[in-house]
């Protein structure tokens, strides 16, 4: 078979003349030597070419992309658009214009790298701003399309419930589906209305609740997964006009403050590279076993360290505090570099890329971030080794640096190593308590394969769905008793946390503030603070007290 950068059936000279010979002239003798079937008619050349065995498409063998066979037929979404590539083509996305892309494996490995074993289609937006915006659509005739240039992938947890993941390959935003919502995506085929959709959803489940399909429409437009997302036009300019007042600016320097990322372009080429040039090895079972041994003597060691007493978490190894703070920053520094550096080459480890990654302002403090979301397109326990190796690494750096200041004889350093551990010790249990969205949360999450559990606990708690349940005795699913606990302990643990807070500053507050004004004017201004916060609630609750008639 000829070699596909640059020869024989993919050589961009044999491709561009339909009457010229190369691709198309096979394509010609192919249909040519093709007894009609007069049994079916055909769409179009496509579908004869792709239904016919043999010949074209098994020339190329497995260099073409098809994908797989849940989304109805390539050939009728690609009808004549399609595109094939040579070897040199660089840029996928300027040359694509407006076709569907089916490309060699070989002449564009970064995009099969990107996509792995993943559904994939490509395509190019069709309509302005102007089509859009233009008119106010019957919602039961919107015929919504999906937007091509997304992956699937089909996974099923530990009890057997099918769920996918979507991607959006343009955006790297991600989107899980369950079995019924990945029902309704595959008619979102431009072709299907609203109404169309939920008949067909009441044919297949036996009944609807709409606000199911308007949800699930709302987060595809809101992932630009529909190329019929609407446009608010009124909407942007309003919130270009609101980019150039006072209150915009002063939000963003709040923002600034307290979280604001700077991402820096290309990380995941440096960090494949440096992941290649051999921190792979790290990931190997002999060097594993090692980490696990620094871990298990380690804590024990920072353990005997805490309690002597020795050495000073400001200070470290000096009387000094000015450089006992300093060495403090730098450990955090280099602690949270490390912490992050976790998540990326574990990701990197299981064959998936890193989006985004860079510096960060959070809470004032120098820190780095690393966005590895593209795992949520693996199994589950890649997904929770990712989040695993933030914190791990934290475990296993800070029981080195308690086993050597437990041994050395250096005091100063000892002090210094003693400061590390006690940060990374303290940043990799911060992280694992899953009460706080932090790692140990997404791995609970995963564990359980219960998505945005936080969140929909919460909402069971506050919904009163607990004592509801317990006064008329009813009974507890498993996800209903998950969300119960969680959701209790979460409650109590953030109202410890506020209390611990109160208790511990809140007299020195009080006083401070008392010093200088009036006790009375503080409980006042405080009390206004309150209802201000909480005027929305007071106020819906107000609006549903009847009112008074006066009798006629």
């Amino acid at each position: 078979m000829p070699h596909p950068a640059g020869k024989g059936i993919w050589s961009r000279s044999q491709m561009t003349d339909k009457h010229g010979g190369g691709v198309w002239q096979s394509v010609d003798n192919q249909l040519s030597q093709r007894s009609p079937d007069t049994s079916k008619p055909s769409i179009n050349i496509w579908e004869e070419l792709s239904s016919q065995p043999g010949g074209f498409w098994q020339q190329l063998g497995d260099e073409t992309m098809i994908p797989e066979s849940a989304l109805n037929g390539i050939w009728n979404e690609a009808l004549e658009e399609t595109l094939i590539l040579d070897g040199k083509t660089t840029n996928i996305f300027k040359e694509l214009g407006d076709e569907t892309l089916i490309t060699s494996k070989e002449a564009i490995p970064e995009l099969w790298s990107e996509v792995s074993d993943e559904t994939i289609i490509l395509n190019k937006p069709e309509h302005s701003v102007w089509e859009q915006a233009s008119g106010k659509p019957d919602f039961a005739q919107m015929r919504p399309l999906r937007q091509l240039g997304y992956a699937l992938k089909k996974f099923t947890t530990a009890q057997g419930e099918v769920y996918y993941v979507l991607k959006n390959l343009r955006q790297g935003s991600y989107l899980r589906l369950s079995e019924d919502q990945y029902f309704l995506w595959n008619l979102m085929d431009g072709e299907s209305t609203i109404q169309d959709l939920a008949v067909a959803y009441m044919a297949k489940y036996g009944s609807l609740d709409i606000s199911v399909l308007v949800d699930l429409l709302s987060k595809l437009e809101g992932g630009n997964y529909l190329s019929t997302s609407a446009i608010n036009v009124y909407d942007q300019m309003r919130k270009k006009i609101y980019r150039r007042g006072f209150r915009y600016w002063l939000k963003q320097i709040g923002q600034t403050f307290f979280q604001r990322e700077f991402p820096i372009r290309g990380m995941d080429k440096y960090i494949t590279r440096a992941y290649n040039g051999g921190i792979k090895y790290i990931y190997s079972k002999p060097v594993q076993i090692i980490f696990l041994i620094l871990s298990l003597a380690g804590i024990p060691a920072f353990l005997i360290l805490l309690a002597s007493g020795r050495y000073s978490i400001v200070e470290g190894g000096t009387s000094s505090i000015t450089l006992g703070v300093v060495a403090l920053y730098l450990a955090r520094t280099i602690s949270l570099l490390i912490h992050e550096g976790g998540h990326a080459f574990t990701c990197k480890h299981y064959g998936r890329e890193i989006r985004k990654s860079g510096v960060m302002i959070y809470y004032g403090m120098f820190a780095f971030y690393v966005d590895s979301t593209d795992i949520w397109m693996d199994k589950r326990i890649p997904r929770i080794m990712v989040s695993w190796g933030g914190p791990y690494t934290g475990i296993i750096l800070g029981g080195a640096a308690s086993l050597v200041a437990l041994l050395s004889p250096s005091y100063i350093l000892n002090g210094y190593m003693y400061q590390f551990a006690f940060l990374t010790f303290f940043d990799s249990v911060m992280n694992l308590n899953p009460l706080l969205k932090w790692d140990g949360y997404y791995i609970l999450m995963d564990l359980l394969e219960m998505p945005n559990l936080r969140k929909r606990a919460m909402n069971f708690i506050r919904a009163g769905r607990v004592f509801s349940k317990l006064f008329h005795r009813e009974h507890f699913n498993r996800e209903e008793r998950v969300f119960t606990i969680y959701g209790l302990l979460t409650f109590i643990y953030m109202f410890s946390i506020v209390a611990g807070f109160l208790k511990l500053l809140g007299g020195k507050i009080v006083a401070f503030i008392s010093s200088f004004m009036n006790i009375y004017v503080v409980g006042l201004i405080l009390l206004v603070v309150i209802l201000f916060l909480t005027r929305r609630k007071w106020m819906s609750l107000l609006a549903r007290l009847p009112i008074p008639r006066r009798a006629k």
